[in-house]
């Protein structure tokens, strides 16, 4: 996994750069009929840039004033250890730079941070502070199958999918928070055969200057 935005922590706002996290505030959200908040929303400048969290393909580029704004939504291109494909919403975006159908790599400027669509801007009863006027990513998840018939997809895309669990409350939204534990700003971390042989390597030089 890549983070969202570079430097991201994962830690309420001041400490890190969340300022809702997922499930939280369920009388907000309860016109929705969701049980609480379907995402978890991230807090930099305005027209900071965005990156893709894993390599994918587009299946939504839009606009929803009374909603998400203009936002992007990418599936993953494998399905992961439980055979879930992941639907990523970046929400409340400024500028796009994907179109619907375009493969994504993990760690690709997709988007820059903005304030489109239903943003409050200032302190609420249900959080305190919003930093930049509003300004945020709303990043969701929702874990999805490939059908072998049927499903549906978004209008312009031709990848067709079934939502797991929509009636969890979400609509099918999961926690993202947990699978980003780990995520890097683009850092190719090593494998394990690459440790083994960087050691490797070290022994052989230490071997050679003893036998000095």
């Amino acid at each position: 996994m890549y983070n969202p935005v570079k430097g991201y922590k994962q830690a309420l706002y001041p400490t890190g750069d969340i300022t809702q996290w997922f499930a939280e505030n369920p009388s907000l959200y309860a016109y929705m009929d969701m049980k609480g908040h379907n995402g978890i929303d991230i807090v930099r400048p305005h027209g900071a840039d965005m990156f893709a969290v894993e390599d994918g393909i587009v299946i939504e580029v839009n606009d929803n004033p009374k909603g998400y704004g203009r936002h992007v939504r990418f599936l993953s291109n494998a399905p992961d250890n439980d055979g879930y494909y992941h639907e990523w919403t970046y929400g409340h975006c400024n500028t796009i730079f994907v179109n619907i159908g375009d493969e994504v790599l993990g760690g690709q400027k997709i988007a820059t941070m903005g304030n489109t669509g239903f943003v409050v801007s200032g302190a609420t009863p249900f959080w305190k502070n919003n930093p930049y006027a509003g300004t945020h990513l709303h990043l969701g998840l929702r874990l999805m199958k490939k059908p072998r018939r049927g499903g549906w997809t978004y209008v312009g895309s031709n990848t067709r999918v079934d939502v797991v669990n929509y009636g969890n409350g979400f609509k099918g939204a999961v926690d993202p928070a947990p699978y980003l534990i780990g995520a890097n700003d683009g850092i190719k971390q090593p494998t394990i055969m690459e440790l083994q042989l960087t050691v490797l390597s070290l022994l052989n030089k230490l071997y050679s200057i003893l036998k000095k």
